[in-house]
């Protein structure tokens, strides 16, 4: 299964002529990028958005990426306000605050008024999805079952001289295992990696 990422950009009718542009240029490169679900909307307060923004922000689920004209702090008390819990994370352009616990829906917040160029912006999100892809790698696939162990008889000089214990201990069990080489890993998990999960 693939890695998704919601995102959010927070288009406002009051942006100056230089902030749409920018956002004009992030829209052109995050519309149809792998794995990114781009939404662009009004508000993130459900009392000024649209029905249809209001929609989109209640059937939200999973992480989130929020882009937008404010500090992390406003979007997070929007979201609060929508009815959206999550705990502000950390990712490139803002590797500051903590990591939110194991399990708590996360906010990736990209304030547009720290002057990252959009570039970097659609960089960030595309190496933040990466290191949110999870590949489960089912192992006995690659892997061959292994035959029945094999049962050797201890060897002895004659058979005629064998005691009466030496022929009433149990015969050693010798297992046979398929050799997989560092080779074949590296060239599997190749193949797995080229896949479009």
């Amino acid at each position: 299964m693939s890695a998704r990422l919601n995102v959010l950009m927070v288009q406002s009718p009051r942006l100056s002529g230089l902030q749409a542009g920018i956002q004009e240029s992030l829209v052109m490169r995050l519309l149809g990028a792998p794995g990114l679900d781009l939404a662009i909307i009004s508000s993130l307060d459900l009392d000024q958005a649209s029905e249809t923004e209001q929609l989109l922000l209640s059937s939200l689920s999973g992480d989130l990426a929020v882009i937008d004209w404010r500090a992390a702090a406003d979007v997070l008390a929007s979201l609060e306000r929508s009815g959206i819990r999550v705990a502000r994370a950390p990712h490139r352009l803002d590797p500051h605050p903590p990591t939110p616990a194991n399990g708590q829906r996360k906010a990736y917040v990209i304030d547009l008024r720290n002057g990252d160029s959009a570039e970097a912006v659609a960089e960030s999100l595309r190496r933040l999805l990466e290191e949110r892809r999870v590949i489960a790698v089912p192992l006995g696939s690659m892997i061959s079952p292994a035959p029945p162990a094999r049962v050797v008889a201890p060897q002895t000089e004659s058979l005629g001289r064998q005691s009466a214990s030496e022929t009433a201990k149990p015969a050693a069990a010798i297992p046979e295992t398929t050799s997989v080489t560092e080779k074949d890993l590296d060239a599997w998990v190749e193949g797995v990696n080229d896949a479009d999960w």
